[in-house]
């Protein structure tokens, strides 16, 4: 008796490196809390920190950054048992740093370089991208003498785009492609605005768009985003539309061999190998076991294939 299994019809997509719950847990958090307190003066404005208060606290704000990005690349590497992941997001370190000398940073709101974390997020998921955002903000910022008060902003900023890029890491490609270029555009203006939340409290402006202590959340929310439109706004939208360029040149590219590389568990389609059963039913009948003929389950496997070549 020979008997074989059919390949199923449907199949299964899963790319991107793994991570355990622990990672993801303090990558989420990390992000989550960053933007609680970077959004402080329009959900607390009655007890939102004075200019002088905010940099003093800065450097405090930074060095705890560090310190949990630093727990959350131990636990990384140890859920994943592998550091090719850190070589990815030094890499990206190294790419912002030189992208961020050669080009100045905020000229005409041209910054092709958030794409980046948002890349190694698509490839590693949240951990990978949370930190890539870390490093390469810190890095870069290092690299182009601009380290500030600001910088504990702009760290949380660069940890969303790499926390962003984490929703598309079990996308296709060409999914993934396309879903990264509207990401981009969505991202432009919300990194502006929360960079804004830097200095807007104490910036003197318009009354119709200035931090006025008391008020409620959406009037601090409206105020805010009127002073955005004012300042600001049209550099966001070049650094969304610059980014989202660089990104549908560069992606096609990259994306496709960096999970491959730096995912070991991938599937890009899973599938059931037929096995073949080795019972010979001549042989049962001999034996006088001529009805344990159909007893014999057949196994199957998964083949293996990181391709969608058929077999």
């Amino acid at each position: 008796m020979t008997t074989t299994v059919a390949a199923p019809t449907a199949r299964w997509q899963t790319v991107g490196a793994t991570s355990g719950p622990l990672s993801r847990a303090i990558a989420i958090i990390q992000v989550l809390l960053g933007v609680i307190w970077l959004t402080w003066p329009v959900w607390g404005s009655r007890t939102a920190a004075l200019q002088t208060q905010a940099e003093s606290t800065a450097p405090w704000l930074i060095a705890a950054q560090i310190g949990v990005s630093a727990a959350l690349a131990a636990v990384l590497v140890h859920e994943t048992r592998s550091a090719r992941q850190l070589s990815l997001i030094l890499g990206a370190c190294v790419l912002a740093a030189g992208i961020r000398a050669a080009v100045a940073p905020g000229a005409n709101g041209i910054e092709p370089v958030f794409w980046i974390p948002l890349l190694v997020g698509a490839v590693l998921g949240a951990p990978g991208g949370v930190l890539a955002g870390t490093l390469t903000c810190l890095v870069s910022s290092a690299a182009i003498g601009t380290i500030a008060t600001p910088l504990a902003g702009q760290l949380v900023v660069w940890q969303l785009w790499g926390l962003a890029g984490a929703a598309m890491v079990r996308l296709r490609t060409v999914t993934t492609w396309l879903a990264g270029a509207l990401w981009c555009v969505i991202l432009g203006p919300v990194t502006g605005v929360l960079l804004n939340l830097m200095g807007w409290a104490w910036a003197e402006t318009d009354p119709g768009q200035s931090f006025l202590a008391g008020l409620n959340p959406l009037d601090e929310a409206q105020r805010l985003w009127a002073w955005t439109q004012a300042t600001s706004l049209a550099f966001d939208m070049s650094r969304a539309i610059t980014n989202a360029v660089v990104w549908l040149i560069v992606i096609p590219f990259v994306i496709r061999a960096l999970r491959q590389a730096l995912a070991p568990d991938r599937r890009a389609s899973a599938r059931l190998r037929p096995v073949i059963s080795a019972v010979n039913d001549k042989a049962l009948a001999k034996r006088g076991l001529d009805d344990l003929t159909d007893s014999f389950p057949t196994t199957t496997h998964h083949s293996g294939d990181d391709d969608d070549t058929s077999h």
